[in-house]
């Protein structure tokens, strides 16, 4: 089978994507970690959503765009979107972060302060749970109906990243 290793993507793109931590952070001197994140949370949100190419310039990309080209074409599925999120989450903040996956779907946790009411503890650590993809407007801290019905029966497969 043919997948994505996202530890490995989110290491390699965290250097390509600071300079748009970066430049949220100058937008606010003294940002807080919670306005951050709803900051951070949001600008992923407003990206596009659609799923790239099994294959592109007769290259297997898998249906996965990294996050430069997720950010520079203003467009990406989940995987895509939460991998671009994490690169640029541990920028800034070197809090574990988990990507969750569900069938046909992926969503993440931070391990930060309790933000609303998802959340999930992994190996004794809670995690906020956040939604990215969009087009919807979700706060950190709540997830879909769609994703609580596959991570509260225990059918989800999770990936640290650090």
């Amino acid at each position: 089978s043919i997948g994505v290793n996202y530890s490995r993507c989110v290491r390699n793109n965290r250097p390509r994507v600071k300079k748009v931590v970066e430049s949220m952070k100058k937008m606010k001197k003294r940002m807080s970690l919670r306005q951050l994140l709803f900051l951070m949370s949001a600008f992923i949100q407003e990206i596009k959503y659609g799923i790239p190419p099994f294959i592109e310039n007769n290259k297997i990309i898998a249906g996965f765009w990294v996050p430069p080209k997720v950010l520079a074409n203003n467009f990406g599925d989940c995987d895509s979107k939460g991998v671009a999120f994490a690169s640029m989450w541990t920028n800034f903040k070197r809090y574990p972060l988990i990507l969750i996956k569900i069938p046909n779907h992926l969503f993440l946790g931070l391990a930060i302060p309790s933000i609303g009411r998802d959340e999930i503890t992994i190996n004794g650590l809670s995690y906020t749970l956040c939604e990215v993809t969009g087009p919807d407007k979700i706060p950190p801290g709540l997830i879909t109906n769609y994703s609580r019905f596959y991570l509260e029966g225990g059918r989800f497969r999770y990936e640290l990243i650090r």
